[in-house]
Order: C-alpha cells, then structure tokens, then sequence
C-alpha cells in the first residue's frame, strides 16, 4: 500500500505509523515455526482461527492474540514506522 500511494503521488500525513503484526508476533510470541496470523492463532488458542482472512476474523483473532500478552504496547512501538522512513526504505 505504502508504494502504490507514493507511485499514485498520494500523500499521506507524516505522523501517520504503522506495525507489522509478524514482527510484533515475534517479540510476544517468540518461537512460532512461522507468524501466519491463523497459524499463531492455532497454537496459542488452540483451535484454528474460524473465516480466517475474512476482515472480521482476521482482527478479532489479531485482537485475540494481543490481548493475551503483556508487553504488547512496547512490541508495537518496536516495530513502528512512520509512513515516510517505509517510502524511502521501499524507494531505495
């Protein structure tokens, strides 16, 4: 999305951050065979996430996930990045 709102000239607030849920998972959950959102889901809740990659579910089981972990406010702002450091690390 980043690079197709730079390659379309849309311009975006510079204050506006985003955090990738995988490297968020890595830190709260750490030692996952992989960071598939329905497959964390299937280990740490043990069932498989239901409609997974329907939007509802999707968040609901992120949601999930998130609330069962302490520490998750310090992982998100780990993996934070604002809008214009991922423009120029996608331009180089």
């Amino acid at each position: 999305m980043v690079y197709e709102n730079y390659r379309h000239n849309i311009k975006m607030l510079p204050n506006i951050h985003h955090a990738d849920t995988i490297e968020v998972f890595k830190q709260i959950y750490p030692g996952q065979p992989n960071y598939k959102l329905g497959d964390v889901y299937a280990n740490i809740v043990g069932k498989p996430l239901a409609d997974a990659h329907t939007a509802d579910a999707d968040v609901e089981g992120l949601c999930t996930l998130l609330r069962l972990r302490n520490g998750v406010g310090d992982a998100i702002a780990a993996a934070q990045e604002s809008y214009s450091a991922i423009v120029k690390r996608c331009m180089k």
